[in-house]
């Protein structure tokens, strides 16, 4: 499977994919469709183990939660997430970035290679890159498909 930044290329094109400019980002993505709801502990974990065991390799893991749970970063402080958990359970990140609630959204994980597109670039960055580009396949499909956050054009 290739993944592709605004657009699907296919290899015999180099890139380009229905006269859409496209930049592949990995030539190869596995993907990991884990179809076991768990705790926010058992997802990190997995996630923490995932990036260990990628070895080069991109791999996405798609993942949902047994239980409305809180995450944050590593560094984030304990009690603003504490604060925000309202009785849920509160597990770090062992990556950055913010206080994230979870219940029944659909969680995605990405792991890819140092030398990869995204590897000079920082969280925010890869971010809205990759749901930038989800969004505006998405946003053909399903209306009212937004990013958390905004700020994503759909053009």
């Amino acid at each position: 499977m290739n993944l592709c930044v605004a657009g699907c290329a296919d290899k015999q094109n180099s890139g380009s994919a229905r006269g859409i400019n496209a930049r592949v980002i990995f030539d190869e993505l596995e993907l990991w469709e884990d179809g076991v709801a768990r705790s926010a502990a058992e997802n990190m974990a997995c996630d923490e183990a995932l990036s260990q065991a990628a070895a080069g390799r991109a791999v996405l893991r798609i993942y949902r939660w047994g239980a409305a749970a809180v995450t944050f970063g590593y560094s984030q402080r304990v009690a603003e997430a504490l604060s925000m958990a309202g009785g849920r359970e509160v597990m770090r990140r062992w990556t950055g970035g913010g206080i994230v609630e979870h219940g029944e959204d659909l969680t995605l994980g990405l792991v890819f290679p140092r030398g990869s597109v995204f590897g000079a670039m920082g969280g925010e960055a890869i971010y809205r890159e990759l749901h930038g580009a989800w969004l505006r396949r998405l946003g053909n499909v399903v209306a009212g498909a937004e990013m958390a956050g905004g700020g994503i054009s759909r053009a």
